[in-house]
């Protein structure tokens, strides 16, 4: 009976150093964790597009562009107004809008809690009631 030593425990790993993991590779896109920002930010670059031309395309300002990019949802008032942006975003870089927002819907979901909505309504009533008085 043959016992093992400490040197045939050992295992090489010289050979994986630097390489991807085979499961990691061959994932798809739809399986790769990438966020809505970062697919359409690709897109953008891909066509050659800068922010400028996706803001005379789409008359979104560069502040919500950059949003939309960054995943900043913080920026949107209602979730309303952010699908609309990321609907004109997605037909500029010619993507099929109903594709992205059914692919990304859980990620604009998580952006905009009821609890958030709600602040944001009380805050918008608020502000338009001081311009009324």
């Amino acid at each position: 009976m043959k016992t093992a030593s400490r040197n045939d425990a050992t295992t090489d790993f010289s050979n994986v150093i630097g390489q991807e993991e085979p499961e990691k590779k061959n994932r798809t896109l739809d399986q790769q964790e990438i966020t809505l920002g970062d697919f359409l930010r690709n897109r953008r670059l891909e066509r050659g597009f800068t922010i400028e031309l996706i803001e005379e395309i789409t008359h979104i300002i560069p502040s919500f562009i950059r949003a939309i990019e960054e995943g900043n949802w913080a920026i949107y008032a209602s979730k309303t107004y952010a699908k609309g942006h990321v609907r004109s975003y997605a037909e500029a870089v010619g993507l099929s809008s109903e594709e992205i927002l059914s692919r990304f819907g859980q990620e604009l979901d998580r952006g905009f809690p009821e609890t958030a909505l709600y602040r944001n309504h009380l805050l918008s009533v608020s502000m338009r009631m001081k311009r009324v008085f």
